[in-house]
Order: C-alpha cells, then sequence, then structure tokens
C-alpha cells in the first residue's frame, strides 16, 4: 500500500512530498538544512509525526508509523 509523506520545514512551513513505493520506501532528495516535522498518511491510516534535523552533509533514515484510524458511527 503506498502513503502520501510530507516534510515541513518547521522554520518557514515550506512542505515537501514523496509517495512511498509498494515497500513503504521513500524520498525527499536535496532538502534545505533545517528542523522537519515529517507525516505519512493512507487511506484510513493516520499519521504519527515524526520532528528530525537535517544538518549539513548528512542523510538521514526516517521510519514513519500509520496507526487505524478511529471510526464513530452514531446511531439515531
Amino acid at each position: 500500500m503506498e502513503a502520501s509523506v510530507a516534510a515541513t520545514l518547521i522554520e518557514t512551513g515550506r512542505r515537501y512530498h514523496a509517495t512511498t513505493d509498494v515497500e513503504g520506501e521513500y524520498q525527499l532528495p536535496v532538502l534545505p538544512i533545517g528542523r522537519y516535522e515529517l507525516i505519512a498518511q493512507s487511506d484510513g491510516l493516520a499519521g504519527v509525526p515524526r520532528r528530525v534535523l537535517l544538518e549539513v552533509g548528512r542523510s538521514l533514515n526516517v521510519d514513519l508509523e500509520l496507526t487505524l484510524e478511529t471510526i464513530r458511527t452514531t446511531v439515531e
């Protein structure tokens, strides 16, 4: 199942996007240095945000978590 991944540069609010492949791998190449909040989303699943610091000359491997969304039903 594919998921969309968003990386938000905290200092500016600028967002970068990627899509996972069927194995859950994704790449966000050539990002500016800074603090990011990353989140993955997919139909029926809720993403758990992760904060990371990207420094000069470094690459990161960040595993993102998806959990089942809560479904609420109201009967009248």
